[in-house]
């Protein structure tokens, strides 16, 4: 199963997405993954990094993380049926793997491998949920890469909206149900 939520920065997103992941675990046999997309790039970064562990050491869903900036599909092999995998975030997880490499930005390539990728996990597992930024309120760079960037998003976004069984975007806070149900 595949649940899709989106929403702008520090909406609650993740707040939402880990407590479904957590209210959906099976069993104990039923692991919570979350697989982070964040690279420690200043200070900043590390504080929020250091936060979001700190809020999941402090909840009883005993958390795995798995820090995973690119090429995520290697850890597919590592997963089993009955885990929940909760991956943060497709944004971050897209501009780590466009411009890993500036010189080699191949939007169908990017796009083919993340739908396939998010495809495997949910194949190898009991659900994944797909946090991402809803950027699209933004002016519209000027810059051909960030261009390239928010066209690809907005193209991932449409496709995990279509895919999904369940999506959610987050306003002020507010969990808004847009497809499914709240689970």
């Amino acid at each position: 199963m595949l649940t899709f939520i989106c929403g702008g920065v520090r909406s609650g997103k993740s707040r939402i997405g880990e407590n479904i992941a957590e209210k959906n675990r099976i069993t104990n046999e039923s692991r919570l993954i979350y697989l982070a997309t964040c690279r420690y790039t200043d200070d900043e970064m590390i504080n929020r990094i250091q936060d979001h562990k700190l809020d999941r050491s402090n909840r009883n869903g005993h958390w795995i993380t798995i820090e995973q900036p690119t090429n995520i599909d290697t850890i597919v092999g590592r997963l089993k049926k009955k885990d929940i995998v909760f991956l943060d975030c497709l944004t971050t997880w897209l501009s780590n793997e466009m411009f890993y490499d500036y010189s080699d930005i191949c939007s169908d390539h990017i796009k083919h491998y993340m739908k396939e990728t998010v495809e495997q996990l949910e194949a190898s597992c009991a659900h994944v949920i797909v946090i991402s930024n809803d950027i699209f309120h933004e002016p519209v760079s000027e810059h051909k890469e960030t261009y390239l960037y928010m066209q690809i998003l907005g193209e991932l976004h449409q496709y995990f909206v279509q895919q999904a069984k369940n999506v959610i975007e987050m306003e002020a806070g507010k969990p808004l149900l847009r497809k499914g149900e709240f689970l």
